[in-house]
């Protein structure tokens, strides 16, 4: 366990049901999970990160996947290594970090992509800052559930409101979490979806229904 804080988040075994009571601390931590290739995503907020930080003092970073980004802030970013599948759950709920950071480069590939980021954070009611495109911009509806950015200045300026005001973290993060448990679970998404596979059998592929 040497590889996990514990600080902030109350966990439970499951993970939709963990009830977040974060502790009072005067810092505030942004989180990115990053992943092994170069992070393209993030390439293009990095000076404005950078300015970012020398701005804004109580704000500190957490990163998951890799250590690429070490010199925007020296000393200020805390990395964590990849975990087994079936802990992550518990590895999230241990980073107490009160931003999630989800920048995402607008290609036909990312369009494709889930929106798993902005669900796995709201499940600890954590407030969102993504990118205005692929599955975020589907999802989030900006300055309720989350926040959506477009420009560098925009994430700076979304970014900073974040870090500024607890109240607006925390009515945000509820709001993620509502929506997401209204229009995400799966035991309300599942029968649809089948119904939905079902009709491509019958009506596109004129095959019968699978038992």
């Amino acid at each position: 366990m040497s590889n996990y804080k514990v600080s902030g988040k109350k966990l439970t075994k499951q993970f939709h049901n963990c009830d977040p009571q974060p502790m009072p601390r005067e810092d505030v931590k942004a989180y990115y999970r990053a992943c092994g290739h170069p992070l393209r995503e993030l390439c293009h907020t990095k000076p404005s990160m950078r300015r970012y930080k020398k701005a804004m003092k109580k704000a500190d970073a957490g990163n998951l996947g890799t250590g690429r980004y070490e010199r925007i802030a020296p000393g200020r970013v805390e990395f964590h290594p990849w975990v087994d599948f079936m802990q992550f759950h518990l590895k999230l709920g241990t980073l107490a970090f009160d931003v999630n950071i989800a920048p995402l480069a607008n290609t036909t590939f990312n369009a494709a992509k889930s929106a798993i980021k902005f669900y796995e954070a709201a499940a600890l009611k954590v407030p969102t800052l993504a990118q205005r495109t692929g599955p975020y911009a589907d999802e989030i509806i900006d300055g309720d559930t989350g926040f959506l950015f477009e420009q560098p200045t925009d994430f700076v300026e979304k970014l900073e409101a974040l870090v500024k005001d607890a109240d607006l973290r925390e009515k945000m993060g509820q709001h993620a979490y509502d929506w997401v448990r209204e229009h995400r679970d799966v035991t309300k998404t599942v029968r649809p979806l089948a119904e939905f596979y079902h009709s491509l059998r019958s009506e596109v592929w004129s095959l019968p229904h699978a038992a």
